[in-house]
C-alpha cells in the first residue's frame, strides 16, 4: 500500500465484541515492523479540542490551510502539518477505530484530510459495526467495495475465555465463575455477559480473584408432620446467563429446543438411544434436529453420547421446563432406565427427582443405590438418600434409613456443616431409639471431629457409648471416634480410657485396639519416649478408622524423627490403596507429603503440595491437618525471605487453632511463630514463645521433637538475646531426648549442635555438618561452623560459609544464602549467589530476582527500609532497585505496582 504512492483506505466491519479494536492494535504492530509510523492524534485533536494547551509549531511553507468547518480548522491544520511531516520520513497509518461514534465535525475533517494527502503514502484503518455503509459512502466520497470476507472467529478456547474474563475484571476468574463464561464462546457474546454480570452485582472481587456472588438459596425436605431438615443448597444460576440461554433456545424451531429440554432433564452427558426412547423418534428423525443442536454450540458429541457444552448451560435449560412438566419427564427416564442392564444408578437418579410420595419400589432402590455408592460417590449418594427421605412417611424405618445414609454421605463428601444441622434437625424429627438413629449419633460425632471440634465430638459420642441399646457394630465405631477425638482435647482422659481397654479381659476388634495403640502412641511421643511411640504405631494400620487413619499418625512421627524413607513408602502405599476414604480426607496424604518433603529440603514441590493439601481443607471445611499445611507454607516462605507470606501463614495457622478446640498442632505452630518473629524483628512476640519454652519443660520437649533444627535455633536465638537461661534449658532438654532415645540419630546430632553453640565447640558442629541426616541441619550447621571460625581461620571459615551458601542456593533458601553472604561481606569476600540469565528489556520478566523479591515487597506495602532489612541489603540498595523497577514495568509510582497486572 505504501509503495503505491496514493492513500489507502481499510475499512474493518464486525459485530461488537467480535475483536475489532484487537485487530486494529495487532495491524498497528504490524504496519510499524515494516516501517510505518503510526498517527495517534486524529482523534486527539480534533474530536476532544478541549485537551489540546499548545499546538505545534505553524505548518510549513507550502503547506497551506484546507478547508473545514468553522471552529476546527486550528486543530485540523495541527494534524495536517504533523502527518505532512511525518510522511517526509516514512509511510503513515492513520488508525481510526469506532469511526461511527464520531461526530459531523470530525467526519468532515477527516474527509477533508484524506482529500488533501490522497496522493501521499497514508493508510487510513477504520472499524465500525454493521449498518453504517451510508456514513462511510458520504466519508469516503464512493461506495465501498468489498475487497474480502474475513472467515467468522471460531469458538473462544477455554484459555482464550480465561484471558478475556482476566482483562474485563481486573481479576482471575474463579473455577465457578469460569463454568459460566465457558458456556459463551463467541467473544461479543462473552464480552456482554462479564460486564452484564459485573453490572448486575453477580460478580465479587476478593484478593485478586472473581467470583459468583453468593446468593442465598433455600433447600430442605419436608415431609407431613415432621419439621423441614435442611440440606445444602446449589448455588442460583445469574439472571442474566438464564436469559441468555432462554432467548438462544427461543431462537431455535420448537422440536429443537424440546430436544434440549428433554435432553436437559437426562443430565449433562445423554445417550442417543434415552434421548430417542423420551421422544418416541427414531434415529433418522432423531438426525435433523441433532444437527441444528450442534451448530448452536449448545451441545457437543463423542464416540458414544452427546454433552452439554458446560453444566451451568444444561442447568439453565432445566430451568425453562415448568417443573411439574420436568417432574413428569422424570417419572418417564427412571421407567425406561429401570428395564436396562445396570440402568438402576441412572433410573435412581430420577427417581429422586419424580417418584410419588409412597412410592415403595422407588424407597427401594434409592436406599440400595445410595448405600452403594457410599465409598465412591458420597456427594451423589446424598443426594438420592435426600431425594427417598421426600418420599417416606413421618418417623418410618425407611426414612430414618436414608437419613442415617444421608448423614454419612454429607459427611464423607465434605459438607460438613450440613452433616452436623441435618443430623441435628433429623434426631430432633424423632424419639425412637434405633439402630439407625443410633447412625445418625454417629456421624454427628464423626462430623464434629472432622470439623475440628474434638470435645464435642467427645461429649456426642459418649454420650452414645453410654446408652445400653447401643448396638456392637456402632459401639465399635463410636468407641475409635471416641479415643481419637479425647486424645485431641483431654489427653489425659484419653489415655486412661485407652489404658484401661488394652489392659481389661473383654476381647477388643481391631479398630478398637489400633485406635486405642494410637492414643498410647501420641502421649509417648510428647513424654519424649520417641521409640516406644514409633512401636506402639508399627501394626497393620488397615484396621483404623477411614476417618482417622492411624498410618497418618505413624507417617507423621516418622517424618519428625527423619526416617522419611519409612515414612514416604508407607505413604505411598496409602496413596495407591485408595479405598473407603471420603472425600473430606482427600487433601490429608497431601499435607503428610508436604511436610516430608520440607525435611528433605525441596522447598518448591513442598509449597506447591501444602498449597494442594491446604486448598482441598478448604474446599470440604475440614481444617483437622489444615494447621500443618500451612506451617510448611509458612517455613517454605521463612526459607525463601518472603517475610510478608510467612507471617501471612502463621497467623492463618494460629488462627485454625484458636478457633478449634483439638490443637494437635500447637508446638508446630509455636516453632513457626517464632522462626517468623525473629526474622521479621518483633521482639514481644519473640520473647513471648521464648518464655514459653523456658517456663515448661514439656512444652520444650514437644517443641524440640518438631524439628531438628529446633534445639540449635533457640540456642542461637536465645544467646543473641541473652537468655541463657533458655539456651540452657533447651541444650539439656535436647540430651535428655537423645540420651532415652539413643537408636535416634537425629536426636543425637540436634543435641550436640546445641551443645555445640551453647559451649563454643567447633569439631562437634563439623561432624554435625558431615553426618546429620537432616539437610537443612547440616547446612545451618555448616553456617555456624563458618561463623564459629571466623576469629581463628579466616580461610576455614569462608569454605564452611561457601559451602552453606552454596547449599542454601541449591535449595532456593534465598533467605539463607542472603545471610550468608553478608557475612562473607564482613570477611572482605565477595560473593554473587545468582546466575546471569538473558532477560527481555521491559515488564515483569524483565526484572532480576532480587528485583523481583523487592517489587513484592513494597507492593505488600513495606517501605524501603523494612524491605532492605527484608533482604540484608541498605534502604539506598532498595531505593535503587525500585527505580529500575519502574523503568522495566513502565510505571511511576508505588501505587502502581500493586495493580495485580504489573
Amino acid at each position: 500500500m505504501a509503495s503505491a504512492g496514493r492513500s489507502t483506505t481499510v475499512v474493518v466491519e464486525g459485530a461488537p465484541g467480535s475483536g475489532k479494536t484487537r485487530l486494529l492494535a495487532k495491524a498497528t504492530e504490524l504496519a510499524e515492523s515494516q516501517g510505518f509510523t503510526t498517527f495517534t492524534g486524529v482523534y486527539e485533536q480534533l474530536g476532544r479540542p478541549e485537551k489540546i494547551t499548545a499546538g505545534p509549531s505553524a505548518p510549513a511553507a507550502g503547506t497551506e490551510l484546507i478547508p473545514v468547518p468553522e471552529g476546527a480548522s486550528t486543530h485540523a491544520n495541527q494534524a495536517y502539518a504533523q502527518l505532512a511531516d511525518l510522511l517526509l520520513h516514512s509511510p503513515v497509518l492513520v488508525p481510526l477505530d469506532n469511526i461511527h461514534r464520531a461526530g459531523p465535525t470530525v467526519m468532515l475533517t477527516v474527509r477533508a484530510l484524506m482529500t488533501k494527502l490522497r496522493t501521499q503514502s497514508v493508510v487510513w484503518l477504520l472499524s465500525c459495526p454493521p449498518g453504517n455503509r451510508a456514513a462511510l459512502t458520504a466519508l469516503l466520497g464512493h461506495e465501498i467495495t468489498e475487497a474480502e470476507q474475513l472467515p467468522e472467529l471460531p469458538p473462544l478456547a477455554p484459555a482464550a475465555i480465561r484471558s478475556v474474563a482476566a482483562d474485563l475484571l481486573g481479576a482471575e476468574p474463579s473455577r465457578a465463575l469460569l463454568s459460566i463464561l465457558e458456556s459463551v464462546t463467541i467473544p461479543g457474546p462473552l464480552v456482554e455477559l462479564v460486564r452484564g454480570l459485573v453490572d448486575d452485582k453477580d460478580v465479587d472481587i476478593t484478593e485478586g480473584v472473581a467470583d459468583l456472588a453468593r446468593r442465598p438459596a433455600v433447600n430442605a425436605i419436608t415431609v407431613p408432620g415432621l419439621r423441614a431438615v435442611e440440606l445444602p443448597a446449589e448455588p442460583a444460576l445469574p439472571e442474566r446467563f438464564v436469559t441468555m440461554v432462554t432467548a438462544k433456545l427461543d431462537a431455535l424451531d420448537a422440536p429443537t429446543r424440546q430436544l434440549l429440554q428433554v435432553a436437559a432433564v437426562l443430565g449433562r452427558e445423554f445417550a442417543p438411544v434415552d434421548l430417542a426412547a423420551m421422544l418416541g423418534k427414531s434415529p433418522a428423525e432423531l438426525l435433523p434436529l441433532i444437527h441444528e443442536v450442534m451448530r448452536s454450540g449448545l451441545v457437543a458429541v463423542d464416540a458414544d453420547s452427546f454433552a452439554f457444552s458446560s453444566a451451568p448451560l444444561r442447568q439453565a435449560t432445566l430451568e425453562t421446563v415448568p417443573k411439574p412438566i420436568r417432574v413428569m419427564l422424570h417419572q418417564q427416564a427412571a421407567r425406561i432406565l429401570m428395564d436396562r442392564p445396570g440402568g438402576r444408578l441412572n433410573a435412581a437418579v430420577h427417581l429422586a427427582q419424580g417418584a410419588v410420595a409412597g412410592d415403595a419400589e422407588a424407597i427401594g432402590v434409592l436406599t440400595e443405590v445410595s448405600a452403594e455408592l457410599l465409598a465412591t460417590d458420597p456427594a451423589r449418594a446424598a443426594g438420592l438418600a435426600t431425594g427417598g427421605m421426600r418420599l417416606c412417611g413421618a418417623d418410618t424405618p425407611a426414612y430414618l434409613e436414608l437419613a442415617a445414609i444421608a448423614a454419612q454421605a454429607f459427611t464423607r463428601s465434605g459438607a460438613l456443616p450440613a452433616a452436623i444441622r441435618f443430623c441435628r434437625q433429623a434426631l430432633e424429627n424423632t424419639n425412637a431409639d434405633t439402630p439407625q438413629t443410633q447412625a445418625l449419633h454417629r456421624w454427628l460425632a464423626t462430623a464434629l471431629f472432622l470439623r475440628g471440634q474434638a470435645a464435642a465430638a467427645t461429649a456426642s459420642a459418649k454420650r452414645l457409648l453410654d446408652s445400653p441399646s447401643c448396638v456392637d457394630p456402632i459401639r465399635e465405631q463410636v468407641e475409635v471416634l471416641r479415643l481419637t477425638a479425647e486424645s485431641l482435647s483431654d489427653e489425659r482422659a484419653a489415655m486412661g480410657r485407652a489404658g484401661e481397654l488394652l489392659a481389661g479381659n473383654q476381647q477388643l476388634t481391631p479398630a478398637v485396639s489400633t485406635a486405642a495403640r494410637a492414643v498410647l502412641a501420641l502421649s509417648r511421643w510428647r513424654n519424649g519416649q520417641v521409640n516406644e511411640a514409633l512401636d506402639l504405631t508399627d501394626s497393620d494400620t488397615s484396621d483404623g478408622a477411614w476417618f482417622s487413619n492411624p498410618t497418618w499418625l505413624r507417617v507423621s512421627l516418622l517424618t519428625r524423627a527423619r526416617r522419611l524413607d519409612e515414612a514416604k513408602d508407607l505413604l505411598a502405599r496409602i496413596e495407591s490403596g485408595g479405598g473407603d476414604i471420603g472425600c473430606v480426607i482427600a487433601g490429608v496424604p497431601a499435607m503428610l507429603s508436604a511436610a516430608i518433603l520440607l525435611a528433605e529440603g525441596d522447598l518448591h514441590e513442598a509449597a506447591r503440595v501444602a498449597g494442594r493439601g491446604l486448598a482441598a481443607a478448604q474446599t470440604y471445611d475440614m481444617p483437622l491437618y489444615a494447621p500443618q499445611a500451612a506451617t510448611v507454607l509458612a517455613m517454605v516462605a521463612l526459607h525463601r525471605g518472603d517475610l510478608v507470606a510467612a507471617a501471612r501463614h502463621t497467623s492463618q495457622v494460629n488462627d485454625l487453632l484458636a478457633r478449634e478446640d483439638a490443637r494437635p498442632w500447637w508446638a508446630a505452630s509455636l516453632l513457626a511463630r517464632g522462626m517468623v518473629a525473629a526474622a521479621t524483628g518483633e521482639s514481644g512476640a519473640l520473647h513471648e514463645v521464648l518464655a514459653t519454652v523456658r517456663a515448661d519443660a514439656g512444652i520444650r520437649r514437644e517443641v524440640l521433637l518438631e524439628d531438628p533444627a529446633a534445639a540449635a535455633w533457640f540456642v542461637r536465638v536465645a544467646t543473641e538475646h541473652h537468655s541463657e537461661r533458655t539456651a540452657e534449658s533447651v541444650v539439656d532438654t535436647a540430651e535428655a531426648l537423645s540420651q532415652a532415645n539413643p537408636s535416634l540419630v537425629s536426636l543425637r546430632y540436634s543435641a550436640w549442635h546445641a551443645r555445640a553453640l551453647l559451649d563454643g565447640g567447633t569439631a562437634p558442629l563439623a561432624r554435625v555438618a558431615r553426618e546429620h541426616v537432616d539437610p537443612m541441619c547440616r547446612v545451618f550447621a555448616s553456617e555456624d561452623l563458618g561463623v564459629a571460625l571466623c576469629d581463628e581461620d579466616r580461610e576455614a571459615a569462608v569454605e564452611q560459609l561457601d559451602q552453606a551458601m552454596d547449599a542454601y542456593s541449591e535449595i532456593g533458601a534465598t533467605w539463607h544464602a542472603a545471610r550468608v553472604t553478608r557475612r562473607l561481606r564482613t570477611l572482605g569476600v565477595r560473593r554473587r549467589n545468582w546466575k546471569q540469565t538473558k532477560r527481555p528489556v521491559t515488564g515483569w520478566d524483565s526484572l532480576t530476582d532480587t528485583e523481583r523479591k523487592v517489587a513484592t515487597l513494597v507492593a505488600k506495602g513495606l517501605t524501603n527500609r523494612q524491605a532492605a532489612g527484608h533482604l540484608f541489603v541498605s534502604p539506598h540498595t532498595v531505593g535503587y532497585h525500585l527505580r529500575q523497577i519502574f523503568r522495566k514495568l513502565e510505571i511511576g509510582s508505588r501505587i502502581e505496582l500493586t495493580n495485580p497486572k504489573n
